[in-house]
């Protein structure tokens, strides 16, 4: 079995509350930068590269 699928059981054994707690660790990063995350998902979306985004700011200046 795959580890991404053998991962994904887990998580649904947790969500549904099948495994014992003391079979699993979860971890939490103590920090979010929400703000950085949902920039970095933008920067990951086809022809939004900071090149394209500088040539569409040019544009409208223009």
């Amino acid at each position: 079995m795959s580890r991404i699928l053998q991962s994904a059981r887990e998580a649904l054994a947790i969500a549904k509350d099948e495994l014992d707690p003391a079979e699993y660790a979860v971890h939490v990063p103590e920090n979010i930068d929400a703000r950085e995350n949902l920039k970095k998902l933008e920067d990951m979306k086809p022809g939004n590269s900071d090149h394209a985004r500088a040539d569409h700011a040019e544009q409208e200046a223009q």
